[in-house]
């Protein structure tokens, strides 16, 4: 069985899987209680899918669990975390010199004489006015 992790984030809101490195797969029979199956079953994210296979396990009212490594999990969110908040401020640090470099023109008269001077904050040459 293959499942998007998109979809998965859509349907179970909150869940491990993109975090995770380990991930345990049981296969449970639910007919007149919960019941292990003596199956191999394994779980693995590969190129956006959560990949589950479980081999030679009874299809009769059966549950397979993926249950997520924890211990793994918490140190990848606080990096993603960190990864995502450097970002934020690199790209508002980004946006900010931007706004404040922003080059601007300004025409500047001396009798006949014309210059345009373009600048972060341009100033008239000696014995020019603004116009």
């Amino acid at each position: 069985m293959s499942a998007s992790l998109a979809w998965l984030s859509c349907k179970f809101p909150g869940n491990d899987f993109i975090f995770a490195k380990d991930f345990t797969a049981k296969v449970y029979s639910i007919a007149g209680g919960v019941k292990l199956q003596n199956t191999s079953a394994s779980a693995i994210v590969k190129d956006g899918f959560l990949e589950v296979r479980a081999d030679e396990f009874l299809f009769a009212k059966t549950e397979i669990r993926v249950v997520v490594d924890a211990s793994g999990t918490a140190s990848q969110k606080v990096k993603a975390a960190a990864e995502a908040k450097a970002e934020a401020a690199r790209i508002l640090a980004n946006a900010k010199a931007a706004a404040t470099n922003k080059k601007t023109t300004i025409t500047c008269v001396k009798g006949k004489l014309t210059k345009k001077v373009t600048a972060v904050k341009p100033i008239c040459p000696k014995g020019f006015k603004k116009k």
